[in-house]
């Protein structure tokens, strides 16, 4: 019994551990966009340390079940619920690259340049982002309770991001069209909001596996 219960406790903590990756690469990524979306520098680099926590919180989610398959030996439900937080784990970490990646962008690329002539962006990026950051949200409140048919919606959410990274490329090139002293600075502002439409892309896949955790097929296959 003690046993038993002590491998219940163990799941609990991947779940808790997963969520509380998820929250800081929630508030790494919003905090990324708001830096660029003000083009603050400074507070760029201050955030990349979340980097660091999230890496090191993926290790160990994924040190820990492989631990539990392998002490344990799990089957069905409970299997694959380890299978999918270490895939959901790894989707998360790469999010975080991104978050910090834009990050990266907004303090070496961006500074000391002046950007007032873009400003007007500012308000279209923070769009994308809340876009992107509320999905990633929604995908992981999926996993605690286990909405495996929150992928239908994430898919949604991924053609509005990919819909918004359309819509704000198309700007920049007008942008530094007419501009041509703006052109690296647009260039460079879109290589980070092409990391967030990737991240888009990595929130989809955690619905994905969200939908294999609950019915053990994986999803389009069904």
């Amino acid at each position: 019994m003690n046993v038993r219960k002590g491998y219940q406790e163990e799941l609990h903590e991947v779940n808790e551990q997963i969520s509380r990756m998820g929250k800081q690469t929630t508030a790494f990524v919003a905090e990324a966009v708001e830096a660029l979306v003000i083009f603050d520098t400074g507070g760029a680099e201050t955030i990349r340390h979340y980097e660091r926590e999230i890496d090191t919180l993926h290790r160990e989610i994924e040190e820990k079940c492989i631990a539990i398959i392998a002490t344990q030996q799990p089957v069905a439900v409970d299997l694959r619920f380890l299978i999918a937080s270490i895939k959901i784990s790894a989707e998360i970490e790469r999010i975080a690259d991104y978050a910090n990646n834009i990050a990266k962008i907004t303090h070496r690329k961006l500074s000391g340049l002046d950007l007032t002539p873009v400003s007007h962006l500012g308000s279209v990026i923070g769009d994308m982002g809340s876009l992107a950051i509320n999905m990633l949200a929604d995908a992981l409140r999926a996993y605690e309770s286990k909405n495996h048919d929150f992928v239908i919606i994430a898919k949604e959410r991924d053609a509005e991001v990919n819909s918004a990274n359309y819509k704000l490329f198309n700007l920049m090139i007008d942008t530094g069209r007419k501009n041509g002293s703006l052109s690296q600075a647009m260039l460079e502002m879109h290589t980070a909001i092409r990391y967030l439409e990737r991240a888009g892309d990595r929130t989809v896949n955690i619905a994905e596996w969200v939908f294999y955790m609950g019915t053990g097929f994986h999803y389009g296959l069904r």
